[in-house]
């Protein structure tokens, strides 16, 4: 394995991604822990692994003492990010739009859209590296007569479509130099 999207995210993918059939992913609990193959000291791609734990209830798990400030200073900002989308995540249903992750095969992108009571949607697309440099995905279940402001929190605005729109031409994700891990918000316009 080449260390990038492989390993236990992956793995902590694929069970959020069966389990949230059963599930609500506010009842799945997943701990971001300091392994050799995902360092939190110096990490490849810190995103990576906290945003595959954060599609259920993040938690953490390893000694802040032996990590630098900068290390520190980086879970900490995406502590921030999964405190932003908690209220969305606490009332959401899951559904999954690609093929399940799986650590040793693809899929090339794995992506889980979640969905809030209030109708605010999430979407998680992780890279395997494994394919294509981006993939179209369709929500799902979005209210086809409601304008939704589409926004990446990587990338900021990206524009607001119908839910019909966006149900039929999907979204373009693109490959990012920075991190395999992508988050998009779709939130319903008044």
């Amino acid at each position: 394995m080449d260390g990038r999207p492989h390993g236990a995210s992956a793995h902590v993918r694929h069970n959020i991604d069966g389990l949230s059939l059963v599930f609500p992913p506010a009842y799945l609990l997943s701990f971001l822990t300091n392994l050799d193959w995902e360092p939190l000291h110096n990490p490849p791609d810190l995103p990576l692994y906290v945003r595959s734990r954060m599609q259920g209830v993040l938690g953490l798990c390893f000694q802040s003492a032996l990590l630098s400030d900068e290390d520190r200073d980086a879970i900490s900002g995406q502590v921030d990010l999964y405190k932003s989308l908690r209220p969305t995540l606490a009332t959401a249903t899951a559904a999954l739009l690609t093929p399940q992750a799986n650590a040793y095969q693809g899929p090339a992108w794995d992506v889980l859209q979640e969905t809030a009571a209030d109708g605010t949607a999430l979407m998680f697309a992780f890279d395997s590296y494994n394919g294509a440099n981006n993939t179209l995905v369709a929500p799902a279940n979005l209210q086809p007569d409601i304008v939704y402001r589409v926004s990446s929190v990587d990338s900021g605005m990206l524009g607001d479509r119908t839910g019909a729109e966006l149900m039929e031409t999907g979204i373009k994700i693109v490959r990012s130099p920075g991190t395999a891990a992508h988050v998009l918000s779709l939130i319903p316009l008044p």
